[in-house]
């Protein structure tokens, strides 16, 4: 699913039209709707503002979970040692964003 989809179905889920989230984020209409399209990527300040709003992960929106993480590595099995690195590193990368 991409980010465009994911937002859409948040935002119908929340009961919203397009107009009103575009106006809770304090943007043009035109702009949000280019989220949704997949035609343009919200920055992290949009991201965290998304987020919060849907009260959802940042990961969430970008699809970032562990599962997803392990799944691209040759169906490797993962032990806990590396589970628990992968993580440690996961938090590393997202406080890089702040």
């Amino acid at each position: 699913m991409s980010i465009g989809e994911r937002l859409k179905n948040l935002r119908m889920q929340a009961g919203y039209n397009k107009r009103q989230v575009a106006d809770m984020l304090s943007m043009p209409y035109t702009t949000y709707n280019n989220y949704e399209t997949d035609a343009r990527e919200p920055g992290s300040e949009t991201l965290r503002k998304l987020s919060k709003l849907y009260s959802v992960s940042i990961d969430y929106l970008l699809e970032n979970d562990i599962e997803t993480i392990a799944a691209h590595h040759d169906d490797n099995e993962w032990t806990d040692e590396e589970i628990a690195e992968i993580e440690e590193f996961k938090k590393f990368v997202l406080s890089k964003r702040k």
